[in-house]
Parts: structure tokens; sequence; C-alpha cells
């Protein structure tokens, strides 16, 4: 089986596609069978995020951290939530070094869109940039190459759709692996919130022991797929480098008491593997393909036997 995710031009003239070779796993089979029947749904459509980076670009972390002040500027004029003082960001200090406001500025998202839901209003809408910008300034500097993909089928969602339980079974936690580096195509976490995993990834003791319980373990699948390409292809991870991280993902855990039986299946660390890209392509093709093709249209699954 294959799946193309089709990428458009800005004004729909031409498309290319970003071709993934799936795996034969359980999880595929049932991806695919649920991206079968939301597409069946006359209210389904797709919605997508690609979020960019360039080294050397003029999208600089020192940019991206007096954007992120701005909002909270706006934000706080609007009256619907406050965003305290210490969470505007030091324009003095990298951003990826300020976890405490960072983790903070997440809480506050997900607070106010568990409450209201998504797209509730002009708050919601400006705290999910909030989001965005927090996963671009909290594991690393900006200025690095980087194309970050999401592709989402929408259809209406509960955990029971006409039979299909969407519930993630242990079988499907076990095909979760450190987060894919180049060309993986992953089940995207598609959950508001952070789990365990994330906050190995960011160091965030506070949430992963003493606020155990505001985390948020992926629970359910949909027909939501996540890519990421960093520095290149050489960047893609090996057998080994998986083995090396999921080990230090555990020692982790130990090191800091984490209250949590974090060798459970659904507490392993980074995402369910679906497939992975069937083309080549270098850092700097995959960023111009995005540049110029920066819509997503559809999400194809194909039985090429």
């Amino acid at each position: 089986m294959k799946l193309k995710i089709i990428l458009q031009s800005e004004f729909g003239g031409k498309q290319k596609t970003l071709d993934f070779d799936l795996y034969q796993k359980p999880i595929v089979t049932k991806v695919l069978e649920l991206l079968d029947r939301a597409k069946q749904d006359v209210h389904s459509s797709i919605d997508f995020r690609i979020d960019s980076k360039q080294k050397q670009s003029d999208q600089t972390s020192l940019e991206l951290a007096m954007e992120m002040n701005r909002i909270i500027d706006t934000v706080n004029s609007l009256d619907c939530v406050t965003i305290p003082d210490s969470c505007y960001l030091e324009t003095s200090i990298d951003p990826h070094l300020q976890t405490d406001k960072l983790n903070h500025l997440h809480l506050i998202f997900q607070e106010y869109s568990e409450k209201y839901g998504v797209g509730y209003d002009e708050t919601q809408e400006l705290l999910e940039r909030v989001n965005i910008l927090v996963h671009l300034l909290e594991s690393a500097p900006v200025e690095m190459d980087q194309v970050f993909i999401v592709a989402k089928q929408e259809y209406y969602r509960p955990k029971t759709i006409e039979g299909i339980d969407v519930t993630l079974t242990d079988e499907d936690h076990d095909s979760r692996l450190p987060w894919g580096m180049w060309g993986y195509l992953e089940l995207d976490y598609n959950t508001v919130g952070k789990d365990l995993g994330a906050c190995f990834g960011t160091d965030d003791v506070v949430l992963a022991t003493e606020k155990a319980d505001e985390l948020r373990q992926q629970e359910t699948y949909a027909p939501v797929f996540a890519v990421n390409f960093v520095e290149g292809p050489h960047n893609k991870n090996t057998e080994e480098q998986d083995k090396a991280k999921i080990q230090e993902y555990y020692a982790w855990c130990s090191n800091n008491n984490v209250p949590l039986n974090y060798l459970e299946p659904k507490y392993k660390v980074g995402r369910i593997r679906l497939g992975e890209l069937s083309q080549e392509y270098s850092m700097e093709q995959i960023q111009q393909l995005t540049l110029e093709y920066p819509n997503i249209v559809d999400i194809v699954a194909i039985n090429d036997k």
C-alpha cells in the first residue's frame, strides 16, 4: 500500500505529490479504513499545516519571540483570558532556554481549547498561533533547516464510528518510535496537551513529575498524518539511533522518578510510524517544493498490488 499527500500551487494550477510506502501493520490498516470512511462524509475536508524553517532566513528566533509577545498583548486586550506578565519572552535569551514560560503558554492554550473548543473565538485562534510558536521555539533554535507537515482528513470524531473503535491498543502503541527526523510518515499526535515523551524532549520535569495528572497521552487514532524533514536525508533515523533514544528516555524517566508506569506501551516515546517516503529529496528540494506548492488538497491511499 502507498499513501500520497497531494500538494497544490497557490492558485490551484499545478500539483505535486509526496509518496509514502506504508508498513504492513494492523494500525496502518485501521487508519486507512478510517481515512476511507472519513472521505465518504459529505462534510469531510482537508486541513493541513506546513511549518518551514531555513537557516539564515528572516525568520529568526528573535522575530518569533517578538511575535509571541505581540500576540500576548492582543490576547490580553480581548479580556477573555489573562496571560501573566511572567510569560513574556526575554528577547535577550534564546527562547528554547525559557522552558517554564513556553510550558505555561502551552498550558494556557490547552486549558482554553479544552474548555471552549477549537475555532471558538478570536482568542482561541490567537492561542492556536501561540501553540505553534511554542513548538517552533521550544526544542531548538529556529535557525535550522526543517519542514514539518501535518495533513488531516477532517470529519466528525466520536470514539466509535459505526462499529469502528478508534481507541489505540497496546499493539498499536508498540509501533511507536522516536520522532522521525527525515521522511517517516507518522500518525499525528492529534491531541490537545503534552505527553510524557514530549516532556522528555523538552526536559519538562515539573509536568512529568509534579503534575503528571495533566499529561495527555494519545488515546485514539484518526486520519491525521505527520512527516518531518530536518537538515537532510543523512539525518534519517537509524535503528541504532532509535534504540539509543529509547534508552535515553527510560533513563530520564528513572532518574527523575516519574510517578507513572512508563514501561507501558502507551508511554513509549515518539509517534506511531506508518511508513516512509519513497522519493528522494534534498533539504533544499523539500523547502522549494513546499514553497511552490503550499497547499494540501487531498490524501490518497493506493493499493499497488
